[in-house]
Formats: C-alpha cells, sequence, structure tokens
C-alpha cells in the first residue's frame, strides 16, 4: 500500500505504507475503518397505533481503525526488541493521539488499543503484525486554522474545509471591563467577567469550558447558545463577531478542520 503513514504521539515507530525498504510496512486489504464512517446510531421507537416510528436524530457510532502488515528486522534479537515496541503502544487503556497520513491529507483521531497481534513468519527477519485502534469520538481532525491569521478582529468570515461540523475555539483579548458577547448567526455567548490587557480569555466550544491565563472561570456566563462551524461545502463562510460592550480589542478563532 503506498501513500500512507500512521504515528503515535508516545512512540517513535513510524507505520509506513510507501515504497521501498522500509521496516513496518501496511498492508491495503489490513487497513480499514478509516476512510469509512461508522454506523449511524438511534433509539428505534416504534408508534404503538401507527405504522413506522418516531424520527428521531441519529448519532455516529466510535470508530474501529485496524492496520497491519509486514515488519522487517535483522536478527531475532532485533524482531523480539521490534515486537515488544509495537505490542507496547499504549497498552495500558490510555488515550493517545494517531496520526495518519493518507492519500494526501493528515488527520489525527484520539485513539485507545484495541488489540495487538504478532505472528512470525521468518525466525529473526519477518513477522506479520496488526493493531485495532478503538476511537470514542469518531472525528478525525486536521490542523486548526486560526482567523484572522494574525492579531484580532471584531468581526471574521470563517470555514471548515473537513465535512463534518467543527467545534471552534475562541481567544478574546483587549480592554472589556463590561464583558463582551461573541455571537455566529442567532447563537449568542455573553460573558459579564472583564477582560483586562495581557489576560486573554479563551472559550471552548467543544467542551463548554472558559480559562483566563489558563485557568477555569467559574460563573459570569450570562448566555451560552452552542454552535458550529458547518463544513465548506455546505456553508462556504459562517460570520463570527464580538460586541465588546464599549471596551476595545476584539477575538481570534481556532476551527479544526472536521472529518467523518
Amino acid at each position: 500500500m503506498t501513500d500512507t503513514q500512521i504515528r503515535f504521539d508516545s512512540s517513535t515507530l513510524v507505520f509506513d505504507g510507501g515504497e521501498g525498504d522500509v521496516e513496518l510496512s501496511i498492508d491495503g486489504k489490513d487497513f480499514a475503518g478509516w476512510d469509512d464512517n461508522g454506523e449511524m446510531r438511534r433509539a428505534a421507537i416504534e408508534y404503538a397505533q401507527a405504522h413506522g416510528s418516531y424520527d428521531l436524530r441519529g448519532f455516529q457510532s466510535s470508530r474501529l481503525v485496524v492496520f497491519g502488515g509486514l515488519a522487517g528486522s535483522a536478527s531475532p534479537e532485533s524482531q523480539q526488541a521490534l515486537r515488544n515496541a509495537v505490542t507496547g503502544i499504549i497498552p495500558d487503556g490510555q488515550r493517545d493521539r494517531m496520526v495518519v497520513d493518507h492519500q494526501g491529507l493528515t488527520l489525527h483521531a484520539y485513539v485507545r488499543l484495541e488489540r495487538a497481534s504478532w505472528a512470525i513468519e521468518t525466525y529473526g527477519s519477518v513477522a506479520r503484525y496488526q493493531l485495532q485502534m478503538w476511537a470514542a469520538d469518531p472525528r478525525k481532525y486536521g490542523q486548526a486554522e486560526r482567523f484572522p491569521t494574525e492579531g484580532t478582529a471584531t468581526s471574521v468570515e470563517v470555514f471548515n474545509r473537513g465535512n463534518f461540523p467543527a467545534l471552534p475555539v475562541y481567544t478574546i483579548a483587549g480592554d472589556m471591563p463590561n464583558g463582551y458577547e461573541l455571537g455566529a448567526g442567532a447563537s449568542r455567548y455573553r460573558v459579564s467577567t472583564p477582560v483586562t490587557p495581557g489576560h486573554p480569555h479563551t472559550f471552548c466550544t467543544r467542551t463548554g469550558k472558559h480559562w483566563v491565563d489558563g485557568r477555569p472561570v467559574i460563573g459570569g456566563i450570562e448566555r451560552f447558545d452552542r454552535w458550529v462551524i458547518q463544513p465548506h461545502h455546505l456553508i462556504p463562510v459562517t460570520e463570527t463577531f464580538i460586541d465588546l460592550r464599549g471596551g476595545t480589542g476584539g477575538f481570534s478563532v481556532e476551527v479544526p478542520p472536521t472529518y467523518v
């Protein structure tokens, strides 16, 4: 398999599907679950006295990514060391970031180990491995894009290069003694906590958390309408803005391209 590379933040191993002599290859027929969407899940509640069921929203299921191939080594000792390294990727159940370079696109997902297997084909030189990685969050993320690219603004058009709604992160800076109000469309995020120079606020729409200088803020949130940045192919741009409430400054927003 060509043009595919997989790596983990916690490991120095590189699983390389490119051409040439590689220590850990990726077999095309043994790479699954990355390009596919997971199954949609929903509660199926049938009408008691009518045809069909209630029309309930569905949600993406978790993702299982499977990949494997040949593992080359120069000696029985190096083969055993490689086996230990491969099967030792996040073996304690912790979460790790898995980065996949595939068909010209670099994306990452947060995964936990489901299963690791290793079978020797030629003692001391060739083995076959397989890793199964479970992603509770089925979304895949690209490098976040910043709007505006430099400084801050009071209004900016943002977009999401992915194919799934993205959850942006806002940074608010300046001098706003009366707080501020962020907005996108009809949605609002109103804060009464003042912004002081040199002490920016950060607001994450994914977690709903609000920080000042990296510390969580308790209270001061007057209104919280959660919103998303729709995929670029559905809505080319989304205008997002801030009401400074008589203060000065602005905001920037980071949008991670989000895919399923």
